[in-house]
């Protein structure tokens, strides 16, 4: 049985995750390497990263894992609605098609479950 609560968690997570990955790119475009450490973009991005992996195991009692790895899958929507509507990166074709095909694979993996 699928906990409707986990899956929750880990779409929670997933979104988690993709701020963290927003908030390491800032970061990591503001310092050189060896100063990244006094980056509170970094920081903050490692400490979302956690707060993210803490969510994934709270919900994993709730789901079968091949339920819980295929709904993170959400982490790639997530971070490229952030990637265009804040970084102002550009998406092509492929990449379109791409995360339609994520869509398509966690509607899947949920209708057979």
């Amino acid at each position: 049985m699928i906990s409707t609560t986990a899956v929750l968690l880990i779409i929670a997570g997933s979104a988690i995750a993709a701020v963290a990955a927003y908030c390491l790119k800032k970061g990591a475009n503001t310092y050189v390497w060896y100063l990244l450490w006094q980056s509170w973009y970094v920081l903050f991005g490692l400490v979302l990263y956690v707060l993210s992996a803490v969510l994934y195991i709270l919900a994993l009692p709730g789901t079968p894992l091949s339920v819980a790895f295929p709904v993170s899958a959400f982490v790639y929507l997530f971070s490229t609605a952030l990637a265009v509507g804040v970084l102002k990166e550009k998406m092509n074709r492929w990449k379109w098609m791409g995360l339609v095909g994520i869509i398509i694979g966690v509607a899947l993996v949920g209708i057979g479950s």
